[in-house]
């Protein structure tokens, strides 16, 4: 996707400098080829298993239209947590049997919407949510296939923050066997799986061996009891290596994350170690039909396929203050960072730790900390990383806009696939003092 030709950085052939030159800054940029790349990476180890193996993408972390559309192309399911991300799953035209329905709050409502589309799976976090579920089903008269979602097995403290948080959701372990027993005696539920959640950018293999040891080992068990399970579910935490894990010595010392742009292969490599702790677990387990195996990517399908494109504005200091905004890549700063790339390298130009401000007001609207870049001066055009995920469905509007995107096609062609909001965007849901009527009668 991204490489340097000479001293121009330069996405699928196309210069980022000359596109900024061309469109207004800032803007989101992404590339159908990365895509596809990183799909490829994910599906090939997982397809080769004995049971087979499916991509489901994780729809939260980026919605829009257009992307859904190329990913459903390269062979994917979608997994949504909401109503309208079901929505937007069946107008992007996935197969309503390669939708996963998440959530540990389902409403009555969504639980309709999900056996009326009869989407293919629905991962359930309580014996009460089964029993909703059930009624719901028996009331349209079919059958829905469940999967039981756990807790992240393992001690806590080995998992971080965002393990431990994951540890909240789901199924105790010590009730699953007994609650899909039961559920297998419903009339309009069918358990069919297992499912788990490790956390967020999990960058060893470790953690993943663990929880497929005791899934495949719960797996056993049932089959023991008559109720072989199809598929095991491995939830999302997929990485991206274009987002880097900020450290103690990284915030002391700083990081030159303006050098070159990162090559991927530890993600392919991570998707192969899995595969292969999966096939030896099957193998030990000596399963007669051995289960499907499901990911959920999020981050590590969408992420690096894009980039925030954005304007040095002014400087003071060490502080460069770009016409971009925390508002566009609202995530952890002191915790993770996107890796920046300058879309021009000067020949001799030294590295220094600079501070990046956003646009806004905001006392929080900070880029990033101590990254070791060149010498920036104002008109300079950085391109910001791993702006795939979780930028555009978080994005707001807050002191600003969100801005336009585009998509780089295979054929090379840059395509508008999102326009900039404007004042209309802002007011169309507003409702007028003209108009304000008492909502309880």
């Amino acid at each position: 996707m991204l490489v340097y030709r000479g001293d121009e950085l330069f996405c699928d052939g196309h210069a980022i400098a000359r596109l900024a030159g061309c469109l207004p800054t800032p803007f989101f940029l992404f590339s159908e080829q990365a895509l596809a790349e990183n799909y490829h990476r994910l599906a090939r180890p997982v397809s080769e298993l004995p049971g087979g193996g499916c991509i489901d993408y994780c729809v939260k972390t980026n919605h829009e239209l257009a992307l859904l559309h190329l990913i459903r192309g390269l062979g994917a399911g979608a997994m949504v947590s909401c109503g309208w991300e079901l929505e937007l799953a069946l107008a992007a035209g996935f197969d309503p049997a390669r939708i996963s329905f998440h959530g540990p709050c389902k409403t009555a409502k969504e639980l309709h919407q999900a056996v009326t589309a009869g989407v293919g799976l629905i991962h359930v976090y309580s014996s009460e949510e089964i029993d909703e579920l059930n009624g719901i089903a028996g009331g349209n008269g079919r059958r829905m296939n469940v999967s039981l979602r756990l807790p992240t097995p393992g001690p806590r403290w080995l998992r971080g923050p965002a393990g431990w948080y994951a540890q909240r959701l789901g199924i105790p372990w010590e009730q699953a066997a007994g609650l899909a027993v039961r559920s297998s005696t419903l009339p309009w539920v069918r358990p069919v799986g297992l499912s788990v959640h490790l956390g967020t950018h999990v960058t060893h293999p470790a953690p993943y061996r663990q929880a497929l040891r005791s899934l495949v080992r719960l797996a056993r068990e049932l089959a023991h009891t008559g109720n072989p399970l199809r598929m095991i579910t491995l939830g999302g935490g997929w990485p991206s290596e274009t987002l880097q894990r900020v450290r103690l010595k990284t915030l002391i010392r700083g990081t030159a994350v303006g050098e070159r742009p990162p090559t991927l292969p530890a993600a392919m490599r991570l998707a192969q170690q899995v595969a292969a702790a999966f096939r030896a677990e099957i193998e030990r387990s000596r399963l007669a039909e051995p289960p499907l195996l499901r990911l959920e990517p999020g981050r590590g399908l969408v992420g690096s396929s894009g980039v925030l494109v954005t304007r040095v504005r002014a400087l003071r200091g060490r502080w460069a203050f770009v016409d971009g905004s925390r508002n566009y890549l609202p995530e952890r700063l002191l915790t993770s960072r996107r890796l920046i790339l300058p879309s021009v390298r000067r020949t001799g130009n030294p590295l220094r730790r600079s501070h990046i401000s956003g646009a806004t007001l905001n006392t929080m609207d900070v880029l990033a900390l101590g990254v070791k870049l060149p010498v920036l001066h104002v008109g300079d055009v950085l391109a910001f990383l791993d702006a795939g995920a979780y930028s555009l469905s978080r994005a707001c509007r807050y002191a600003g806009t969100v801005p336009a995107a585009y998509l780089i096609t295979k054929a090379g062609k840059v395509v508008q696939i999102l326009r900039g909001d404007r004042y209309a965007d802002l007011v169309a849901s507003m409702v007028p003092p003209d108009q304000w009527t008492s909502v309880l009668g």
